[in-house]
């Protein structure tokens, strides 16, 4: 199913930013970015906390074993790419290419639909997209439009403001 800026779905109420339809039209984040593959997900519905200079933790974290320093922040995409999903996987037996990030979509739906609160805290979080040639995008975070919330980032750089939840793709 792809989404467009003007659609409107039941209870499709926080779309993201016009950066984002606007940067779909110029080609700097893929076309099919706004679609959804039709394929079960799990998704980690662990709520993000506020900022804390960097100190903040997810609350309860189920991964926090599979985290350096036990947090989810000061993590770069290209680390949880390469260390940590991996290990995820291997923790719940099943095949690596299977855990990944949410798409920035899937953020958005699944916020809009089911938590409202992913938009509420003041981090923000890595999401699979490309923006560009080599970089990727992150949001949801409240100082920038919370659930709405689009930007971009370098996938190799450490942000203690950037944070992470993990996707589990079901093979349809």
């Amino acid at each position: 199913m792809a989404f467009a800026k003007d659609d409107t779905h039941p209870g499709w109420n926080v779309k993201p930013e016009d950066w984002y339809w606007e940067n779909i039209t110029s080609g700097k984040i893929d076309a099919d970015a706004p679609s959804l593959s039709g394929h079960w997900v799990i998704i980690d519905n662990t709520q993000k906390p506020d900022y804390d200079d960097g100190k903040q933790l997810y609350p309860e974290d189920p991964f926090k074993s599979n985290l350096p320093d036990e947090s989810r922040f000061s993590l770069s995409w290209d680390e949880l790419h390469g260390d940590v999903l991996p290990k995820i996987a291997e923790r719940l037996n099943i095949p690596k290419d299977k855990v990944r990030l949410p798409k920035e979509i899937e953020f958005n739906i699944l916020g809009n639909l089911y938590h409202k609160e992913w938009g509420q805290t003041s981090t923000y979080e890595w999401f699979e997209d490309k923006f560009g040639s080599d970089r990727r995008l992150i949001g949801g975070s409240s100082d920038d439009g919370g659930l709405a919330d689009v930007d971009w980032d370098q996938p190799g750089t450490r942000y203690g403001s950037i944070g992470f939840r993990p996707l589990i793709v079901f093979p349809s």
